[in-house]
């Protein structure tokens, strides 16, 4: 279902996309804000502060975002720096005033606004709209496939305990025990990670309070990166909600696999055959620092800056133009 307004940010539709992020993760929690004003029609957009300051407060506002804080009260005890793991869960409690809401890591960029569109989409009827961390070009999958197997056959047999080390890098095994002890890991290990970077939900889903409640049981002495995507993927899997699985396009991780830039049209596809146009970008597992270095489909090169990325594929557009 496609809803056609005015631009993001006060537009009063009931669809909210809202990403958070510290002063430090300002130049890419920019680029997302950007990136969802420019490319998605209908929707309000809603920074969540967790350290900014008075400046880019102002910057985000004055480009039609809703800045907000979340609520201490239910919040209680949680460090600043913190909150952004813990709010996630609680956004229809934050946001009362809208009927589909979706989180985005402030570490993404929307390149093509029928992503976001597609997730409001599949979470109309009640499910989870989320991507699992699953594609054919990732290298992760494709060079543990025989491992995977292997330690499948084990854990049926039971004659694995004793042997988590085997589990450990590129199967997500230690951030469940950790949380939830060895049985939730056992039963998680061999389960694509679904993705919390870009989730979408209806305000009444039942997904939000299992969400919350499988993070609040987790161990607070022993809550890694991604905690809360960890309790997502516990509740999902033990209490059998309902998911609308989207597309690797639509949550890409370039962590994964590198796409590839088409200069010809001032998008990124994917390192794959069928160079699927990528719908959102997600920088998750890159150090803030680090350039990228991605390959044209013509054999060049393209040497980019995470939070410069938006106006890079827009520098390639004069090149495509007629005379």
């Amino acid at each position: 279902m496609t809803i056609h307004a005015s631009r993001a940010g006060g537009t009063g539709s009931s669809r909210l996309v809202v990403t958070g992020c510290d002063a430090g993760s300002f130049p890419l929690a920019r680029q997302c804000v950007f990136s969802l004003i420019e490319r998605v029609r209908g929707v309000d957009v809603a920074v969540l502060d967790f350290g900014l300051d008075d400046e880019q407060r102002s910057f985000f506002r004055a480009h039609g975002a809703w800045v907000r804080a979340p609520d201490i009260s239910v919040l209680p005890g949680v460090a600043q720096r913190r909150r952004g793991v813990f709010s996630r869960p609680l956004l229809p409690q934050i946001f009362p005033d809208h009927e589909l809401l979706m989180w985005l890591d402030a570490d993404s960029v929307v390149l093509q606004g029928r992503a976001v569109e597609d997730f409001f989409a599949a979470s109309l009827g009640g499910a989870i709209a989320i991507v699992p961390e699953l594609h054919h070009a990732y290298h992760r999958y494709s060079a543990t496939e025989s491992r995977l197997n292997a330690l499948h056959l084990r854990a049926k047999a039971r004659r694995w305990r004793g042997r988590q080390a085997w589990l450990r890098g590129p199967i997500s095994y230690d951030p469940y025990r950790a949380l939830y002890g060895e049985t939730v890991a056992e039963r998680l290990a061999f389960r694509p990670v679904l993705n919390t970077g870009a989730v979408a939900l209806r305000r009444d889903a039942p997904v939000w309070a299992r969400w919350a409640r499988e993070l609040g049981r987790a161990d607070p002495e022993a809550i890694p990166e991604f905690d809360d995507q960890a309790a997502l993927n516990v509740a999902v899997e033990l209490h059998d909600l309902p998911v609308e699985a989207l597309s690797a396009t639509h949550n890409w991780l370039p962590a994964k696999a590198l796409p590839l830039v088409d200069p010809d049209h001032g998008v990124l596809r994917t390192p794959s055959p069928d160079h699927e146009p990528i719908g959102i970008l997600h920088f998750a597992g890159l150090a803030r620092d680090r350039g990228l270095v991605l390959e044209t489909m013509a054999g060049g090169r393209l040497e980019v800056q995470p939070p410069q990325l938006l106006e890079a594929l827009k520098a390639l557009e004069p090149a495509r133009r007629p005379g």
